[in-house]
């Protein structure tokens, strides 16, 4: 699900760690910038859906598990934002990862892969974007501010399609019992553990699409850049 912010005070960050988050920052950056650019090759080059997740595996897991460390960022205090929010937006994506791509062969290749990876990618392009030049400059410039605060409209839709058609691949996956790391006597418990995340994306995401709407005409104005932290 999409990301929020918070705007607690916070104390300012030591120079180590402020280059540390830097570094985190463009580093996943990089790495969904260059997802992207990926999936729209993919797609030029002739090819389907089935085959985009298989060939894009290792940075799709790598980049979107390596969300866990914002987990610690914000226990340790280098990120001002609510722990408990900050926890099940990162459990979200890599239970999606570890519980349902790498479990599922029918989800890898299935319709909403497309939708979710191209949803993610974009979303943490500008989310990482604002971050990197916010922790850089000290300011953001308007045009960040607004597609950070914009395109969740389009892309957090998109994207809770995509994760919800995948989870169901996923669950048609289990009720065979062909899930490729949980033994079949397993099998079953997992298939109610997601169908039971699956029913959280009904009050989740109204919930937190309408927060991100009061976050956007809250920060959206007429100023030309946004100070922010991450």
């Amino acid at each position: 699900m999409a990301k929020n912010d918070s705007k607690a005070e916070k104390p300012a960050m030591s120079e180590g760690a402020k280059s540390y988050l830097i570094l985190y920052n463009s580093v996943q950056l990089t790495a969904w910038t260059y997802l992207l650019s990926r999936i729209v090759s993919h797609f030029l080059a002739g090819k389907g859906a089935e085959t985009l997740y298989q060939e894009n595996k290792v940075l799709v897991q790598v980049f979107q598990n390596a969300a866990i460390l914002e987990i610690f960022h914000v226990m340790f205090g280098l990120v001002r934002s609510d722990l408990m929010t900050t926890v099940m937006q990162v459990f979200s994506r890599v239970m999606l990862c570890l519980g349902v791509l790498v479990q599922s062969t029918e989800a890898q290749g299935c319709f909403g892969i497309t939708p979710m990876l191209t949803a993610w990618s974009l979303s943490e392009i500008v989310r990482y974007s604002f971050y990197t030049v916010n922790l850089l400059t000290g300011s953001v410039p308007y045009f960040i501010t607004w597609c950070r605060y914009t395109f969740f409209y389009i892309l957090y839709p998109v994207g809770v399609s995509g994760e919800l058609i995948c989870s169901y691949y996923c669950l048609q996956t289990l009720n065979e019992s062909k899930a490729h790391y949980i033994s079949p006597e397993y099998a079953t418990y997992f298939k109610y553990f997601l169908v039971a995340v699956m029913v959280t994306y009904i009050p989740g995401f109204p919930k937190m699409y309408y927060y991100m709407i009061n976050q956007r005409r809250k920060v959206i104005g007429g100023s030309s850049s946004t100070k922010k932290t991450q």
